[in-house]
């Protein structure tokens, strides 16, 4: 979650990429706890994007299993397998 929410910071603070174009340098832990708006922006960005991973999860996850499976049996997956696996499920085939 640090790396997330310093990601959020830099995204609405830094990088212009937030309501204003504003730009604020600095630790994004000292500039979050002295402004109330930004945190509360931070936050929710925060929360629709775990949200949004969810559903990315929910919608693969035969597929993660599946490779998950593998990689515990041989330690490793090549791209060439797992792009199977994801077009198996991509296509409503059984994985």
């Amino acid at each position: 979650m640090e790396v997330a929410t310093k990601l959020a910071f830099r995204y609405l603070a830094a990088f212009g990429l937030g309501e204003t174009l504003s730009f604020v340098t600095g630790s994004s832990v000292d500039d979050l706890r002295r402004d109330p708006a930004l945190r509360k922006k931070v936050d929710a960005l925060l929360k629709k994007e775990y949200e949004g991973a969810k559903v990315i999860i929910k919608d693969w996850a035969r597929a993660v299993a599946e490779i998950a499976a593998v990689l515990i049996d041989h330690g490793q997956i090549s791209g060439e397998q797992a792009k199977e696996i994801y077009s198996r499920q991509l296509n409503g085939r059984p994985t």
